[in-house]
């Protein structure tokens, strides 16, 4: 099935996309002219060419210097008589052609081709410049090679991005290169088939100036190329565009905006910005006049503003608003107005009095708050939504019909006393995606542009009920083999929206929505990106590859009535917000290890095939940009981006299982070099000088560099210990016996003295696997070192008899060379009859204030994690509790490898895998409460490991996905994030 492309996109041509992750900003302010507004929605000029002289350059543009100009020709066009050519008939000289344009931040370059001859190939870039400096040049740079193969420049040499007869001579082919606003990365579409992604062709691009098409060598002559319909314009990704102030010049006004005769400028500011160094700052330094900034935007009928605002002061208050038109006519007025009081309450303004919406603290000082407000299609009120849940709707300002929406302001609230500080940025205002709705589509018919997948049967269009009219979609299973599903796909974008109003009238099984699209690396038709769920207890979870997630609990959809529903997907794409009438109820990460490069559409479907009966009506369904911006995650942990500490094209790096904290500073990490196979070995120990901002391997100080893996842990004394994970059944023990492989160093790992010690357990164990020669126990987790001096260690595995795995304690009294088992934690064969459940194991063991022992244990994937606690030293234990979070302590707590790190400061952090990688938070350090699950990273196999490096600094150390899990890639990368704990 074709995507509904821009209109230029004709069927049957090459679509061409360069798209940048939006999550960073400008180093450094572009050069003088780079600023741009915020780009509105709407195509750039086409240029056909009919007006142009033959044979002349068309006008705005001119060739390179030394290169001969490439010209108007009648000798075809694309539907018309003219067209540019680019033809090589010199073997010492090239033909191109350069037409700069406006200075812009992203953009977009559109044009046909037909290649008639291509013995060395054609060129085409988007013009730009550097932010190292220089005249503009080619930043994306690009190459239809002789055999119609595209690929681009990466500054060094030409990488392939799409297979031959991709283009082809004698044929018109369409191609589009989108550039988005941070000018990043690049993606290539070929007809329907997403192919991959580009980089800048050298360095970070600081402003896109132009665009340029040439011939590919001198020698051989004969390249000849015909190319029409060429367009340069604003980027086109999204119609509501971010403005976030980096490109404009502090003290001055936005570009675009102004004040109001009776009040000064709020102005650009480098003082500080959300996430970039600018942002606009409201500050009111006048007892005569306020500060105050005005807007406009092409009229919509309705529309959304986003921004993220951060108080510093608030005397009197902070006001904003939409702008529109009114029935009298005139300019535009204030059509909906809200105040931010001096306590952080919310307010808006009926024309006679202010109604508050929201109580204080709504919108604290000295934090940045995400607000939105989208006002309906009749125009008739707005719902404001503060950090992404819903808090009221506001009404029109005095009550009058507005006819459009066509800006927007900012202000203070008064001009006495002075000292309203405000900063606001990432601002959004666009006009609403339309809703779409089913009234002219036939009953029983398959909805335009939408198709089933192969294997399904299409969800179709019926009469049985709609939302607010008589149609809606309806998925209906009624078949025990097959599945009734339907793929919507659009235009690719990234920051993207999907809504709907879903009506479950029966759901044995459930229903399934995704968001579709690409992910880096894998070319073909789009896939489902983000996968979520409607349970039959109208529960909602998300799925990452391997399994699923609950995100809202039971009766969040019930069956018999309509419930609305979005999904928010960032720039980033690298998470899912969702929302379920209007409030925010959580977070998912993407299907599988791959990147997203874009998103094309959704598919709604049932989520089984037997037994028969879900049926679920569908409408309002909304795919665009997002109507509100996608807050960063809240939680207590402030995360950092990822540094590279270890990469591969090929093999395995995988599954981080330690690292350790050195006296002088540095931090050392361990992971294994191997599949995930007990007989595989091979370990990397990797260090770093500056708390993760850049890593080397150290192979000379690698304890064990041939085993399967190993924890190394820092003892209070400056040793270091590390201990081998697996253990060896000693011959003619009766199985109660097993080597344990150790080295201790003093030197930081410098030299080690290793040694093999015994693990004695009190009856015969069974080996763990089998057949392996293996001891009973694996032993995982960082060593506890007591106060006498004796060390405890986490194990896991079996006795003679266990059916599932066992939780256990050992303790060593000589440093770590022999170890014998102190208590079994928990074991419980018989907790559930689920195949998923394993038992108790991949314990973590910490030592709390009070003196007592906490234990976290992993039951088996996507299932809950247990605690017990011991007041004893280890001797005897609680019996294994679920954990429980959130602010009730109502939520139950799912994942694997939990690893426990008492902070310098008190508090207690845990970290958890599965889905990715999440932490919590324990405030008073006891562990009896928890902060909700904050997902720190999505895309990795669930195992990593941690390490304080401050009293409330931890490194965060994860991968890029092991070798089972789904979607990863061949290039493996183990990571490092720095955490923060507020």
């Amino acid at each position: 099935m074709r995507p509904l492309l821009p209109a230029r996109a004709r069927p049957g041509t090459v679509l061409l996309v360069l798209a940048a992750l939006l999550a960073g900003s400008l180093a450094g302010a572009p050069p003088a002219g780079a600023a741009e507004g915020p780009s509105g929605p709407g195509d750039p000029v086409v240029h056909t060419f009919e007006e142009a002289p033959v044979g002349a350059a068309p006008p705005g543009c001119a060739p390179t210097e030394g290169a001969s100009a490439a010209v108007v020709s009648d000798v075809r066009g694309q539907d018309s008589a003219r067209s540019l050519r680019v033809r090589d008939t010199s073997a010492t000289g090239r033909t191109d052609l350069a037409c700069p344009g406006p200075t812009r931040l992203g953009a977009r370059l559109g044009f046909a081709m037909r290649p008639e001859a291509l013995p060395n190939g054609f060129l085409f870039s988007v013009l730009g410049r550097f932010e190292s400096g220089g005249a503009a040049r080619p930043v994306f740079h690009f190459q239809a090679a002789p055999d119609g193969s595209l690929r681009w420049q990466d500054g060094t040499g030409w990488q392939a991005l799409a297979p031959a007869g991709s283009v082809a001579p004698g044929r018109w082919d369409r191609i589009t290169v989108e550039v988005p606003r941070d000018r990043g990365a690049a993606y290539l579409y070929v007809g329907d088939a997403y192919a991959g992604r580009a980089a800048p062709a050298g360095g970070k691009v600081a402003a896109l100036t132009g665009h340029q098409f040439s011939g590919a060598g001198t020698a051989p002559t004969g390249d000849d190329v015909f190319v029409d319909d060429v367009s340069f314009g604003p980027a086109s990704q999204d119609t509501t565009a971010t403005r976030d102030f980096d490109a404009e010049m502090p003290g001055q006004p936005p570009s675009g905006c102004t004040a109001p005769a009776n009040a000064a400028p709020a102005v650009v500011s480098d003082v500080r910005g959300e996430a970039s160094p600018r942002a606009l700052r409201i500050l009111d330094t006048s007892a005569a006049q306020g500060v105050e900034t005005t807007c406009p935007a092409p009229a919509a009928p309705s529309g959304t503003l986003a921004f993220s605002v951060r108080p510093e002061a608030l005397p009197n208050g902070f006001t904003f608003g939409l702008l529109g038109h009114r029935a009298g006519g005139g300019a535009p007025s204030p059509g909906f107005h809200f105040l931010a009081g001096p306590g952080g309450t919310l307010s808006w303004y009926d024309g006679s009095a202010w109604r508050q919406l929201a109580p204080a603290g709504t919108l604290p000082t000295g934090r940045w708050t995400g607000v939105e407000v989208a006002v309906a299609a009749d125009r008739s009120g707005a719902e404001v939504r503060v950090g992404g849940t819903s808090v009221g709707r506001a009404g029109p300002v005095a009550g009058a019909a507005l006819q459009d929406l066509s800006g927007y302001r900012f202000g203070s609230a008064g001009s006495a006393p002075t000292g309203d500080e405000v900063s606001v940025d990432r601002v959004a205002f666009g006009p609403a995606t339309a809703a779409r709705g089913h009234e002219s589509d036939p009953v029983g018919s398959v909805p335009p542009g939408c198709a089933a997948p192969a294997g399904a049967t299409a969800a179709t269009v019926s009469d049985a009920r709609g939302k607010d009219s008589a149609r809606s979609l309806r998925v209906r299973d009624a078949s025990a083999t097959g599945r009734t599903e339907l793929d919507c796909l659009h235009a690719p974008r990234r920051a993207t929206e999907l809504a709907f109003w879903a009506y479950p009238e029966s759901l044995p099984n459930g229903f399934t929505f995704s968001l579709l699209g690409h992910t880096a690396g894998v070319s073909g038709a789009p896939a489902p990106v983000f996968h979520l769920s409607v349970t039959p207890q109208g529960a909602l979870r998300w799925y990452d590859g391997l399994g699923w997630t609950q995100l809202a609990a039971p009766g969040t959809v019930p069956t018999g009535q309509w419930s609305e529903l979005a999904v928010r997907v960032p720039e980033d794409t690298a998470r899912a917000q969702l929302l379920v009438g209007g409030r925010v109820v959580g977070e998912a990460g993407s299907w599988g290890m791959r990147e997203a490069d874009d998103l094309t559409g959704y598919r709604f479907g049932g989520s089984g095939t037997a037994p028969t009966g879900d049926d679920v009506f569908l409408d309002g369904i909304r795919f665009g940009p997002p109507s509100a911006q996608v807050p960063a995650p809240a939680g207590p942990f402030a995360v950092g981006p990822t540094v590279t500490v270890d990469q591969v094209e090929q093999g395995n790096l995988q599954m981080p299982n330690s690292a350790a904290r050195l006296p002088g500073g540095e931090t050392l990490a361990v992971y294994p070099r191997h599949g995930d196979a007990v007989d595989a070995v091979g370990t990397e120990l990797v260090a770093t000088p500056d708390d993760g901002r850049s890593w080397r391997k150290q192979p000379a100080r690698n304890p064990f560099p041939d085993e399967q893996s190993s924890y190394v842990t820092q003892l209070a004394g400056g040793d270091l210990l590390a201990v081998n994970y697996l253990t060896f059944m000693v011959p003619g023990s009766n199985n109660t016996r097993a080597t344990v492989r150790t080295a201790r160093s003093s030197d930081g790992g410098a030299t080690w003295r290793r040694g093999n010690g015994t693990m004695t357990a009190p009856g015969p164990m069974k080996p763990i696997p089998s057949g392996k020669g293996l001891g009973g126990f694996v032993l995982i987790n960082r060593v506890l070192e007591n106060p006498d001096g004796s060390l405890y260690q986490s194990a896991y595995g079996y006795y003679a008899g266990d059916a599932k795995y066992r939780q256990v304690l050992l303790v060593s009294t000589d440093g770590g060379v022999d170890w014998s088992v102190r208590s079994t934690v928990a074991v419980d064969p018989g907790l559930s009859g689920e195949a998923s459940y394993e038992g108790f194991d991949e314990g973590s063991v910490v030592r709390l204030a009070d003196g007592s022992l906490l234990t976290l244990m992993r039951t088996g994937n996507y299932r809950p994690l247990y605690q017990a606690r011991s007041t004893d030293d280890g001797r005897t234990w609680s019996a294994p509790q679920v954990l429980r979070a959130g602010p009730d302590g109502g939520q139950p707590v799912t994942g694997i490898r939990p690893e426990l790190t008492l902070m310098g400061d008190g508090r207690l952090v845990l970290l958890i895998g599965r889905p990715g990688m999440s932490m919590l938070l324990s405030e008073d350090g006891s562990g009896t409460s928890w902060s909700a699950p904050q997902a720190v990273d999505y895309r990795n196999s669930g195992n990593g490991t941690s390490v304080a490096i401050g009293p409330d600094r931890l490194l965060l150390i994860g991968d890029r996905g092991a070798d089972w899990t789904p979607g990863a890639d061949s290039h493996r990368r183990i990571w490092s994030r720095l955490v923060t704990v507020r």
